[in-house]
């Protein structure tokens, strides 16, 4: 018997449908999976005026297994990569 149970990871296709209720009018680009278990999905969303496709600026962070989004971006100054989430500003 088991003294825990594994948490597993929400599918890609819920956390779309998940990011996709923050900003019903976006369009999915991509998804970044988490790289570790700590780790969250990084959902880029486009919406019409954002000034490129390729690369959105609508980004919604989130729990890989409860699928809760804990920040939702739009047109960030920059993306968190080099300092962190907790470095972030958002316009």
């Amino acid at each position: 018997m088991a003294l825990f149970r594994v948490a597993r990871r929400i599918s890609l296709d819920k956390a779309e449908a998940i990011a996709q209720t923050q900003f019903p009018n976006a369009e999915l680009r991509w998804i970044e999976t988490p790289n570790s278990p700590e780790d969250t999905y990084k959902i880029f969303l486009y919406q019409d005026g954002e000034p490129s496709k390729r690369f959105p600026k609508t980004i919604v962070w989130m729990d890989q297994y409860a699928g809760e989004s804990f920040i939702k971006w739009l047109h960030p100054l920059h993306n968190g990569e080099i300092a962190g989430l907790t470095q972030q500003f958002s316009i």
